[in-house]
């Protein structure tokens, strides 16, 4: 599979049992609707592959592969993504903004971090970020645009890692 950006894959199973590999969290799932963007599993991944990589400094090679493998996850969040949307607020550029059906009730902390990057909303082959209210008839950015605490929890842990 292309993968230009190292981003993390996963081991998903949809309602109906059948497992495949892919980018993002499945739409058809036990937890369906809900599915969002990732970042917090990209950063608990980022975490986990620096936590790794300490155990493995005579093996030079897989050391630097998991260093790397880290640093792809972490820098997706920053901004090296097919929207070139750093998805830490205030950090970067092209912040996906929240958009509350359509307004600015809420606003998003500086350094905080978006749930982010999804499959496509309507075709899970393609990819997602930020589609407004007005694009879609429904209040479905928060699936991008929202914070969560466990993105930036889990970033924090893997940027202290290093």
């Amino acid at each position: 599979v292309n993968n230009p950006f190292g981003y993390s894959r996963q081991l998903v199973q949809d309602t109906l049992g059948k497992r495949h590999t892919s980018f993002f969290f499945p739409h058809g799932s036990d937890a369906s609707p809900w599915w969002q963007g990732e970042n917090a599993r990209l950063s608990s991944m980022a975490t986990a592959a620096r936590m790794a990589a300490k155990l493995f400094v005579d093996d030079r090679t897989f050391h630097a592969e998991l260093e790397n493998f880290s640093t792809d996850q972490l820098n997706w969040i920053l901004g090296l993504n097919p929207f070139d949307a750093c998805m830490m607020q205030g950090a970067g550029h092209n912040n996906p903004a929240y958009r509350f059906f359509g307004t600015f009730e809420y606003t998003n902390a500086p350094g905080g971090i978006v749930n982010g990057i999804t499959s496509g909303l309507t075709n899970e082959n393609d990819i997602d970020l930020n589609l407004s209210y007005t694009q879609t008839g429904k209040d479905n950015d928060w699936r991008w645009a929202e914070q969560w605490l466990p993105h930036a929890a889990w970033y924090l842990l893997a940027v202290a890692e290093n």
